[in-house]
């Protein structure tokens, strides 16, 4: 389910052997990642970018939505297999102004309490057309419990977690690439799975997302000399990164191979201790961003369950950062800088097969500290994608102003 494409707003197929079974189709112009957009730009920010600054605002409201007049904004129709909103539909001729919906209500009601009214009724009708899903599914015969999502209104980590906690539902994958970045993905997959005679889906496997370009530690040396930058080199730099950390050091980190899709999992991450609440917000400031989401916390595979509440090791939706969870209630204080006011967290889980590197710097750093998580944002300047070269990494160092930057085997600060 997106905002739309292709003239759906949604499909719904059943995943049987190497095939995708169309059950329904949701046609356009009435979706809820449509009323979504229409308040994040209403409220000042990017649409199609900057929608899950509005799934951290909205933590902070609390609104009625009959008071507010919201409560009949957008309607899941189970019989059309549909989503209902003339005012959206409307909306959807003139993206670039006020929406018809929200916009009237800016002078009347606070942000927060219309991002909590956006984000409630995402949750309320998309989890209608779920259920819905599932049982179209088991009258044709198909008896599933496990769901899996993309397109961009999957992104949404908080209405992930709902879904995930449907009585119904026994486990969610969440594509990492959900949005239009991943439609090349499924093209060459659906390609592939066209042919006759394919039977396996072992190329359909993700074992991990870390797909992008790497560096040398020749490369990296040799831009690092070029753009005079002073550095260390270091045989085990995973455990001065971790004492780094330990001292309250702000690191950038460079290593590896680029991550595919929105999120950032280490390798193009800063990183630093989760102990510090206010990191939130200063750390804000260096970087010029305007965030009400905490950043999230990378966390080791074999402690994870000791932190978040239902999460499963077979969950790997958590790997890829695409869901939250609540925070267990004894675990709060040691975390606090990860945890959101709504008591949730939106996990990295890392596993020693597909990061070793990045694993053992959290391994290390937990020997410090007896705490086996470290935060995690996207290592970029402001408004400018990922970084990607290690020029760009360079740049990101010194443009966010961040202590360290911890760039392949090398450690430089300045």
């Amino acid at each position: 389910m997106d905002g739309g494409g292709d003239g759906l707003d949604g499909a719904v197929f059943a995943g049987v052997e190497t095939k995708l079974i169309k059950l329904f189709e949701v046609p356009h112009f009435q979706s809820p990642g449509t009323m979504y957009s229409g308040i994040t730009s209403d409220l000042g920010f990017k649409r199609h970018r900057h929608e899950g600054k509005i799934t951290g605002l909205a933590a902070y409201g609390n609104p009625d939505l009959i008071e507010i007049g919201l409560d009949d904004l957008i309607k899941y129709n189970t019989k059309k297999h549909r989503f209902i909103s003339r005012k959206v539909a409307k909306h959807h001729r003139d993206l670039n102004g006020l929406s018809n919906y929200f916009g009237p209500l800016l002078s009347k009601f606070s942000k927060e309490d219309l991002a909590f009214a956006a984000q409630i009724l995402l949750e309320r009708e998309t989890l209608k057309y779920v259920e819905d899903a599932i049982s179209v599914a088991k009258n044709k015969g198909y008896n599933f419990s496990k769901i899996c999502l993309a397109g961009g209104c999957f992104a949404n980590v908080k209405l992930n977690q709902r879904i995930l906690e449907l009585k119904e539902v026994e486990n969610v994958f969440v594509y990492p690439a959900m949005g239009d970045d991943g439609l090349s993905g499924g093209a060459a997959l659906y390609c592939y799975y066209s042919q006759p005679g394919i039977k396996s889906k072992s190329k359909s496997i993700i074992s991990d997302i870390y797909k992008g370009g790497e560096f040398s530690n020749e490369e990296i040396e040799s831009a690092l000399k070029r753009r005079n930058i002073s550095f260390k080199k270091y045989d085990e730099v995973e455990s001065e990164i971790a004492k780094l950390l330990a001292e309250g050091k702000v690191v950038g980190r460079f290593n590896g191979k680029m991550e595919y899709g929105p999120r950032s999992l280490g390798n193009r991450s800063i990183i630093a201790a989760p102990f510090d609440p206010s990191i939130n917000d200063w750390l804000n400031k260096r970087l010029n961003r305007t965030e009400f989401m905490p950043f999230a916390p990378s966390v080791l595979e074999d402690v994870a369950a000791d932190y978040f509440e239902n999460y499963k090791s077979d969950q790997v939706a958590a790997d890829y950062m695409t869901i939250t969870y609540n925070v267990f209630e004894h675990k709060k204080h040691e975390i606090p800088a990860v945890v959101h006011v709504d008591n949730t967290a939106r996990p990295q889980i890392v596993r020693k097969s597909t990061n070793p590197s990045y694993y053992k710097i959290i391994q290390e750093f937990a020997k410090i500290t007896n705490v086996p998580v470290v935060l995690n944002t996207s290592f970029n300047i402001h408004e400018q994608p990922i970084i990607y070269t290690p020029d760009d990494a360079i740049d990101g160092f010194l443009e966010g102003k961040l202590d360290v930057l911890a760039i392949g085997n090398y450690i430089c600060s300045e």
